[in-house]
């Protein structure tokens, strides 16, 4: 566990946390029915507060990448412009490709098996039902 927490700089582990937050934002309040190709980020539009929240988060979270280190070999380089720009690359890969995408797909299969348990129970009171008055038929 001490090896995964010393991967990155507490600001990379701030700014997961918060792009974890805002996938989960984009995933519940978000149209998710919209064709991709009129899809827009951060568009809530039955919740224009929390719009502007997420909107604001967005920028902190790009900010933060600006100032998070990542892996252990970027802590035993010297800095250099590529080694600066390589690592705000990875930053920004893990935090909106890597963890956005691993959220999106938790939180679908979550939903997913809600419903399957949901209707699992359903279908055990209905036969629940149909047993009892079956027994109770004259």
């Amino acid at each position: 566990m001490e090896l995964l927490f010393s991967y990155g700089n507490p600001i990379f582990w701030i700014g997961l946390l918060l792009a974890a937050f805002l996938a989960g934002c984009e995933f519940y309040l978000n149209d998710m029915s919209v064709p991709l190709a009129r899809y827009q980020k951060f568009t809530f539009t039955k919740h224009p507060d929390m719009q502007k929240i997420c909107r604001a988060l967005y920028v902190v979270n790009v900010l933060l990448a600006l100032f998070a280190e990542v892996g252990n070999y970027w802590q035993n380089e010297s800095f250099s412009c590529l080694n600066y720009f390589i690592n705000l690359m990875v930053v920004l890969l893990i935090y909106f490709v890597v963890c956005y995408s691993f959220v999106i797909c938790l939180l679908w299969v979550v939903s997913a098996l809600w419903r399957m348990l949901r209707l699992f129970v359903a279908a055990v009171v209905c036969i629940a039902k149909d047993t009892v008055e079956w027994i109770n038929a004259e």
